[in-house]
């Protein structure tokens, strides 16, 4: 019988073996097959036998090397050779508006920062919020003082809106929906293909947001202002050594898909009115939520 050590550690490696340990302890009760691309062969007094994980995608699973006095066991590829036979080797999202339904929550703090100067200032700044999603906070704050108040913005004044907004937002995005389709995206699909973010949300406030949400452990990393879409996106591709071509970024703003352009990535919009594109270009790939991310991807 194989130890129950070993056995917990595959069940906290992938959850799918706790039933097959359930229903077959012992591996000569287990279906064994061979993969593919690593047919079942003889060594000496060792035998290569693979049994497969629903989460670890067709062909693949983890090798038993059999021997007359211990069981072994080892992984057998990483995440990026493991989806080989897939589209995208990984997939960078935006956060608000694409995993979450946070978007609204983040309007009305803008205009609740603003509301002292009257309605036509507010209808204002919540119309160039909405034009322009993915973009910093605080590159919004220098365009409402500078442009639309006519007044320069001060080291002190920024540091103040940008607390203000913090306090207005923060709890609200924790307590906020996922986006229809997300959650089960990623629970189905982070043990099996890098998944990061890339978002215009402050850096700690963001990776401060996804703890709180328990979603840490869906992300190889998390990546928010001020570092542009861009940029985070360049970085994630040289620091992964991942092919632009066959990376996915899924965004719902022109910052998103600028950013997607910069780095050469494929790019999908999640948009509110579909199948309009907007604010995409025609002939862009839209999806009104995540629930057919699967399929696509």
């Amino acid at each position: 019988m194989i130890a129950s050590s070993i056995w917990d550690w595959l069940n906290n490696q992938y959850e799918g073996l706790a039933a097959l340990r359930a229903a077959n302890p012992l591996v000569a009760n287990v279906a064994l097959t061979p993969q593919p691309t690593l047919p079942l062969r003889e060594r000496g007094s060792k035998t290569n036998f693979l049994f497969p994980s629903p989460l670890m995608g067709e062909g693949l699973g983890v090798r038993v090397l059999k021997t007359s006095k211990e069981h072994q066991f080892s992984v057998l590829e990483n995440k990026k050779q493991r989806n080989s036979m897939k589209k995208y080797d990984a997939i960078v999202f935006d956060f608000d508006g694409v995993l979450v339904e946070s978007v609204d929550v983040k309007t009305r703090a803008f205009a609740a920062l603003y509301a002292e100067y009257g309605d036509r200032i507010v209808k204002q700044v919540v119309d160039y919020h909405l034009h322009h999603g993915g973009v910093s906070r605080f590159e919004k704050f220098r365009y409402y003082q500078e442009v639309l108040l006519g007044k320069p913005l001060t080291k002190e004044e920024e540091t103040k809106l940008g607390d203000r907004f913090s306090e207005y937002v923060e709890n609200a995005v924790v307590e906020a929906a996922y986006v229809s389709g997300a959650y089960e995206f990623l629970e189905n699909n982070y043990q099996s293909i890098p998944l990061f973010v890339a978002s215009g949300t402050p850096d700690q406030e963001l990776k401060r947001i996804i703890s709180r949400r328990n979603m840490s452990h869906y992300f190889v990393s998390v990546h928010g202002s001020p570092t542009k879409k861009g940029a985070i996106i360049q970085e994630i591709l040289t620091t992964h050594r991942l092919n632009p071509d066959r990376v996915l970024m899924v965004g719902d703003a022109i910052a998103d898909y600028e950013g997607a352009s910069i780095a050469g990535v494929k790019f999908i919009g999640r948009v509110m009115k579909y199948p309009d594109p907007a604010p995409f270009i025609s002939g862009t790939t839209v999806l009104p939520d995540l629930a057919t991310l699967g399929v696509i991807a």
